[in-house]
């Protein structure tokens, strides 16, 4: 099994108590990684591949004619150069390919996925009657902002924050967080917890827009995406200093 993320203990754990299992992750995938050992490989987060990897992990499955499952969304992409590099068409394209496509009802809690996607979108699809799973909280700041984020913490909420930009300072960084959401590709959590600042906006057509990342690869609208989707049971939300967004997502809460 190849992860196109980042390997956590959980992974590692796996490796060792499965015997006819390895996983490894895509920066070990190279023109010499021995595929010959193996009958089935399994792409995780294949969406997340570069174009180099991708390409030698078909040459040397077509070639050694190995049964080959890559997992992907399209929709979870992080950056501009997964967008660009397409690997999702390029699975698509592939020779003998079939496609197998998971529902919300497999995938998600069904309330928190519609939740998702109203704030993804307000005019997306219809409403839950109520939404008991969804915690939105207002902060005048981010002192503010960080007393809720400890309060959530207190009740077992993992707190994933955007992955920042290693040159250039993001409004994010004051918000110190041990997952961020490039660190937590292919993780759940039972409850997360997420903050939103003057970051996002809604456009004329409802749909949730987000500023230029400092990191002019990283898309923030696809980050808030990820670490959202990681949760199972219950999430929560701090918006601050934003009162036209905080506006516009009770509405969907009402």
């Amino acid at each position: 099994m190849v992860h196109c993320g980042v390997l956590t203990s959980g992974h590692t754990e796996l490796s060792l108590k499965i015997a006819n299992l390895d996983i490894v992750s895509a920066k070990e995938i190279s023109s010499t990684f021995n595929f010959s050992q193996y009958k089935y490989v399994f792409i995780d987060e294949s969406h997340r591949f570069y174009k180099s990897q991708f390409e030698i992990v078909v040459k040397k499955t077509i070639e050694q004619n190995l049964w080959t499952v890559f997992s992907y969304d399209k929709n979870q992409t992080l950056s501009k150069a997964e967008r660009k590099a397409d690997i999702a068409t390029a699975i698509s394209k592939l020779p003998n390919y079939s496609e197998f496509k998971l529902s919300n009802k497999v995938r998600s809690n069904p309330e928190i996925a519609s939740f998702i996607r109203k704030l993804m979108n307000l005019h997306a699809g219809e409403s839950f009657e109520c939404y008991p799973s969804v915690d939105i909280r207002y902060a005048r700041d981010e002192e503010e902002a960080k007393l809720f984020i400890n309060e959530f913490k207190r009740l077992k909420y993992t707190f994933i924050n955007y992955t920042s930009s290693r040159y250039c300072r993001c409004s994010h960084d004051v918000y110190r967080s041990l997952y961020n959401t490039h660190y937590v590709i292919g993780q759940e959590f039972d409850n997360v917890l997420m903050v939103m600042d003057n970051i996002f906006n809604y456009n004329s057509e409802g749909k949730l827009v987000g500023k230029e990342h400092p990191n002019p690869d990283y898309i923030y609208r696809q980050l808030l995406f990820q670490g959202l989707t990681r949760v199972r049971e219950k999430l929560a939300i701090v918006v601050v200093r934003n009162d036209e967004l905080f506006s516009n997502i009770l509405t969907i809460l009402n």
